[in-house]
């Protein structure tokens, strides 16, 4: 069987059970909402379940689904259209495009794939020069990028701030900054 791009109605994707894997959901949903949705789910046929892509549908699943406060946000401020790449089905259900074809031998070998997929995303190191160039380069056209902190990023492209140590008696003020997200304009900290 061969590899191929399908729509799928996001509600009807079924995660492995289980997934080890953390996600920072309302990252991914700004990532998705700003860029659109890139990055296919992908699915074993063996076990009908999803291999990689859980966080992805967290996250749209909550823009769709609109139950929490952050996701409202995001989704009036594009007057309630999906992102891009995701179609609209009758009824208002949501599509996503899904990886298909694949078989893995077991469901074990799956489980082995969803891990070494993660972990293999997050265990290389950044190249520092090249990190802080590009954003450099990019800080210059946008004022944030999904996933990272205003200070990780200030960091980058000023190098590391330290902030000054005070005696034990003198108050500590909140260095938080807050951040707009230019998607929904909800304001945290960061």
């Amino acid at each position: 069987m061969s590899l191929k791009l399908e729509w799928i109605p996001l509600l009807e994707l079924q995660p492995t059970p289980g997934n080890p894997k953390k996600h920072d959901v309302i990252a991914i949903a700004q990532s998705i909402v700003r860029f659109g949705f890139l990055d296919p789910i992908e699915l074993d046929e063996a076990t009908g379940r999803v291999t990689a892509g859980h966080g992805r549908i967290s996250a749209l699943r909550a823009l769709h689904d609109g139950e929490v406060e952050w996701a409202r946000e995001m989704m009036g401020a594009r007057g309630g259209e999906p992102p891009m790449n995701v179609q609209v089905l009758d009824g208002g259900r949501w599509a996503v495009p899904v990886i298909r074809g694949q078989q893995f031998a077991s469901p074990a070998e799956a489980r082995a794939y969803l891990l070494a997929h993660n972990q293999l995303t997050i265990a290389p190191a950044w190249d520092d020069d090249l990190l802080a160039q590009m954003v450099k380069d990019t800080m210059g056209l946008v004022e944030s990028i999904p996933g990272w902190t205003s200070y990780a990023l200030s960091d980058l492209v000023n190098g590391p701030s330290f902030e000054p140590e005070l005696a034990d008696n003198q108050p500590r003020l909140d260095t938080a900054r807050l951040h707009t997200c230019p998607a929904c304009g909800n304001t945290f900290k960061t």
